[in-house]
């Protein structure tokens, strides 16, 4: 297969990788332009935890969480079928040899254009959830198979993610919207929902599948062919971040428990989930240089909780910034980004008060305000971790300033066991069309 990528041996950890990147690979050693390094191992790793905890869920990779070619070069050979939002989305799965029968046309608030560009590739699977959208896909795409998108809206999920007020139809309006689309003559196969990646409990899964049972069962009572069950984004990923506060097998195993009791006797229907995160935010760190530091007084400083408020505060400039790579730590104020100096020296060394600056000229272009490290000076390099998911493909060129490339690499163990994965296919084929 297709490698663009370096292979490392297996005690080398990814600290070991930018470490070598930094002194020994000439354009970053010469340029010190920021750069990602992304471990291709995590997402073997990841897919063979998968298939262990969720052997009956098909992973439909939402693409939106990283758009890395490489990546999705990877998940397509292994047969992962493909959440996608818009035009460009599609189009990039398409370009990479994927059958549009395994891409899920997600968006519950299509763009016309995108919808009739959809159909007319063989996109068939999408989703709705109020009769404004069934208006819309009869006009457009008349015979693309639904999914009704449910609320998670007041099910006791303790989140801050957004969604479940902003799409999904409530249960209460299910069977209403049912007949309209039947009175349409439009094709329902399934359901869908989100819970979320900042839940508290997994137990929200149980009653997220109830719902979803009665409505196959409103559904089938209408006479609608119900075979597919979408159970949404939103799995975590071990960070050393904030970000999630849950273990993957906890909310795995909750979801096969619950997948057993509501539809264990239903071997008819096809379940898939939408990952984005879980695949790939730890997948990735993105290693940056100080472009300039200086030293302040508290009381010369911008408005600070630091603990040490009687130390001067280092502030350090990088080669990257909130509009670059950061943009989702302005979406996740709750969320600090974890950074850590690359050189080895700096080990045992002291840590003292600092914030760190982007390198736009916008004023709001800190990345890190109440922050620690050791002192550093200009022209060394840190890392910020789990920087996979959310990070380039939110950035933008503001201020002239490009997005930083990416370097791939893989252990020896890791890239053998992603040549058994690919040539077996890690997943098996899905098939939306059917």
């Amino acid at each position: 297969m297709d490698r663009h990528f370096a292979v490392y041996k297996d005690n080398d950890a990814m600290i070991d990788v930018i470490r070598r990147c930094t002194k020994e690979t000439s354009f970053y050693k010469s340029s010190k332009d920021a750069f990602y390094v992304m471990d291709l191992g995590y997402l073997v790793r990841t897919v063979d935890e998968w298939k262990q905890l969720l052997p009956g869920v098909h992973p439909c990779y939402a693409v939106k969480a990283n758009g890395d070619p490489a990546l999705l070069n990877l998940m397509s050979k292994m047969n992962f079928g493909f959440d996608c939002a818009s035009k460009d989305e599609i189009q990039q799965m398409l370009e990479l040899g994927v059958n549009p029968s395994r891409i899920v046309y997600s968006h519950p608030r299509k763009q016309p254009s995108n919808l009739r560009y959809a159909s007319s590739v063989g996109v068939d699977l999408t989703v709705f959830d109020d009769e404004d959208e069934l208006h819309k896909i009869k006009e457009i795409a008349p015979n693309m198979k639904l999914l009704l998108r449910l609320s998670t809206r007041g099910l006791g999920i303790l989140t801050t993610d957004a969604l479940p007020g902003k799409y999904g139809c409530p249960k209460k309006d299910s069977a209403k919207l049912l007949a309209i689309a039947k009175k349409l003559n439009l094709k329902v196969t399934g359901v869908s929902f989100h819970i979320g990646v900042s839940i508290k409990t997994p137990d929200v899964y149980s009653s997220a599948l109830k719902q979803a049972k009665l409505v196959f069962s409103e559904a089938r009572d209408l006479g609608f062919e119900m075979k597919v069950l979408d159970i949404g984004g939103g799995f975590p990923a071990a960070t050393t971040t904030n970000f999630c506060s849950l273990g993957f097998d906890k909310v795995a195993g909750a979801i096969a428990k619950s997948l057993k009791e509501e539809f264990g006797d239903d071997n008819n229907v096809l379940v898939f989930a939408e990952p984005g995160t879980h695949f790939s935010m730890p997948s990735a760190a993105l290693v940056v240089n100080i472009i300039g530091k200086r030293t302040r007084n508290q009381e010369d400083s911008e408005p600070t909780e630091s603990p040490n408020k009687d130390e001067p505060e280092i502030e350090y400039f990088i080669n990257d910034g909130k509009f670059q790579s950061f943009v989702m730590y302005v979406m996740l104020p709750y969320v600090q980004p974890v950074v850590k100096p690359v050189d080895q020296k700096h080990t045992d060394s002291p840590l003292k008060s600092c914030r760190v600056w982007g390198q736009t000229l916008a004023r709001e272009d800190l990345v890190v305000e109440n922050g620690e490290l050791p002192e550093m000076s200009t022209g060394e390099w840190l890392y910020f971790t789990d920087m996979g998911a959310y990070s380039a493909v939110l950035g933008s060129n503001f201020n002239g300033f490009p997005l930083p490339t990416v370097h791939h690499y893989i252990s020896e163990s890791m890239k053998k066991r992603l040549d058994e994965l690919v040539s077996g296919g890690a997943f098996g084929e899905i098939n939306f069309c059917v």
